[in-house]
């Protein structure tokens, strides 16, 4: 019975994400997957072309997210799903038969990635949070404006591109590793090496101290 109970409200959760999708401050606070945001209601991507989204009255609709540039379609290098009118584009601008990106309707994208692109030896090597900005492709100025957190320059353009991991998945924090495996147990041999010997110089003395003394107790008898 329990489990009958708790597979009805796994359920009930499930189809309350799906049909009212989440507000992109719930999104935020998320540690995984990809979404994708219209009027403050965000969705899970599930698809690589498309996503289910309520509009303004709460229907679902079906909006089309590969996008491309206004230049890769006019050099008919652009191979996204195809559109006939603005409304089935997340960025609500079809041009000749594709979805581009639009300045007076930029898409909100939100995904998991890594915000630190090198390896410090101290502090967050990883960097990883959810970043919710422009998806892949659009015009950027700064990290900070697109979801990857890498925003690229090729030419005169800074367009967003893919997260950069800079290997942090298999090689993040090895910078500190070896500084914690290697150099501390090395310092703290030295630490201890120093510490006898000034220990043995310590005893050294008083016993050559002693000796002295024991010398001229010796000549005075």
């Amino acid at each position: 019975m329990y489990s009958r109970k708790l597979l009805f409200l796994v359920c009930m959760a499930f189809l309350f994400t799906t049909i009212y999708g989440l507000s992109k401050n719930e999104v935020l606070k998320l540690d995984e997957g990809e979404y994708y945001c219209k009027n403050d209601i965000c969705v899970e991507k599930a698809d690589f072309d498309t996503i289910i989204i309520p509009n303004s009255e709460g229907k679902n609709t079906t909006l089309i997210t590969s996008t491309c540039s206004a230049r890769d379609i006019g050099l008919d290098l652009c191979s996204s799903k195809e559109c006939t009118a603005d409304s089935q584009c997340l960025s609500n601008k079809c041009l000749e038969g594709h979805c581009t990106f639009n300045e007076a309707n930029p898409i909100t994208h939100c995904q998991y990635v890594r915000t630190v692109h090198n390896d410090p030896i101290f502090g967050d090597p990883y960097g990883y949070k959810m970043i919710c900005g422009l998806p892949k492709g659009d015009k950027c100025k700064s990290n900070k404006d697109c979801s990857s957190y890498n925003c690229e320059t090729y030419s005169n353009d800074s367009i967003c591109g893919e997260p950069d991991d800079s290997g942090c998945r298999s090689m993040c924090g090895m910078g500190r590793s070896i500084f914690v495996f290697f150099f501390i147990p090395i310092i703290i041999i030295l630490l201890l090496c120093a510490l006898c010997i000034v220990c043995c110089v310590r005893n050294n003395k008083k016993k050559s101290y002693q000796k002295k003394e024991n010398d001229k107790d010796r000549l005075s008898v």
